[in-house]
């Protein structure tokens, strides 16, 4: 099974990124785009693994809490194109607690 960890995105934040989707579309970008309900910020990529409990487990023992982020920029490897994520050091604390925990 392969898992990731992902934040889902509020309303504005996915509408956001639909708006970008449809001005890259109408700039004569074509591709596979990522449908509104799908759009997530990963935290950490783990790929495949047997044991989900596992995960879920190293999840639990970080908490969390709500904390503000804003789209920053666009970028693309080749053909794909991704939003970023401004600085936040709230996410970035998050970020490195769950990996430790996952580690």
């Amino acid at each position: 099974m392969r898992l990731f960890i992902a934040v889902q995105l509020d309303d504005s934040m996915r509408d956001g990124l639909v708006s970008v989707q449809s001005h890259l579309r109408a700039q004569g970008l074509r591709g596979k785009e990522t449908r509104a309900d799908s759009l997530h910020l990963t935290l950490a990529f783990i790929g495949e693994w047997s044991d989900p409990g596992q995960v879920l487990d190293a999840m639990g023992s970080v908490s969390f809490r709500p904390f503000p982020i804003r789209l920053e920029g666009l970028g693309s490897f080749g053909d794909l194109y991704w939003a970023g994520i401004g600085d936040s050091e709230a996410l970035s604390t998050c970020v490195r607690r769950l990996r430790r925990s996952l580690a």
